[in-house]
């Protein structure tokens, strides 16, 4: 049902502020300065599989995938991978996958074809 409100959205082009709005509530944002959005860590494994689909293909990601656990001082805290970031580039809506989505699917890049192929991380 996410996936499909996030679908609806970018068809719409109300990516960017609307669907990060969305995931941050999902992910029980807390404000930082530094755009980071803190999940309580209890209750990451509650939280729904996001799924990207490319090609007609589903790419789903868990919690555990999706939410990073990271030291700081002498706790840990978990943090959101979602990150906002306001790109103009005049085409519609554009969502960069980084290292949590390449983390999770082995991602071999054709230049000679231009294209990008996706297979589920050993």
């Amino acid at each position: 049902m996410i996936v499909f409100w996030i679908q609806m959205q970018i068809k719409k082009q109300k990516a960017k502020d609307r669907i990060f709005k969305y995931v941050n509530e999902l992910c029980e944002k807390l404000p930082d300065p530094v755009r980071k959005s803190f999940v309580d860590c209890e209750r990451v494994a509650e939280m729904p599989d996001v799924t990207f689909i490319i090609g007609n293909k589903s790419f789903p990601l868990s919690p555990h995938q999706y939410i990073l656990m990271v030291e700081e001082k002498h706790s840990t805290v978990c943090i959101s991978g979602f990150v906002p970031l306001d790109v103009s580039h005049g085409e519609g809506p554009l969502w960069i996958l980084g290292d949590m989505f390449i983390g999770a699917y082995h991602t071999v890049f054709d230049f000679g074809k231009l294209k990008i192929g996706f297979a589920k991380a050993a």
